[in-house]
């Protein structure tokens, strides 16, 4: 039980160490190793447990996971970056995602 109780503190202090601006619902560019593409991804959950935040596409599938130290990492290392307020950026991809269709219905 110490050891569970103790991982869990460590998890937690990782996760506060991150900008205020994360948070669930935020949006990101994130770093997807060197050989990769960046990827606009949305924060869909974090996992106290194990410091660990999930990040889906813009159809809420589940792309990848990324602990808090490594994207406290990246973020100071402007690999990742997280986007303008995601509510204005959701706004904006869902008049794309709209216009799209309309112009494949026409």
């Amino acid at each position: 039980q110490r050891l569970a109780d103790e991982k869990l503190r460590l998890s937690r202090e990782q996760i506060a160490k991150l900008p205020k601006e994360v948070k669930i619902g935020a949006w990101f560019e994130i770093f997807n190793g060197i050989d990769h593409a960046i990827r606009r991804l949305k924060l869909s959950m974090i996992m106290f447990d194990d410091a660990k935040l999930v990040f889906v596409d813009r159809v809420g599938n589940k792309v990848m996971e990324k602990h808090a130290t490594e994207l406290l990492e990246e973020l100071e290392a402007n690999k990742t970056r997280l986007l303008a307020d995601h509510s204005v950026f959701n706004h904006a991809l869902g008049r794309v995602i709209t216009n799209l269709a309309t112009k494949q219905a026409s």
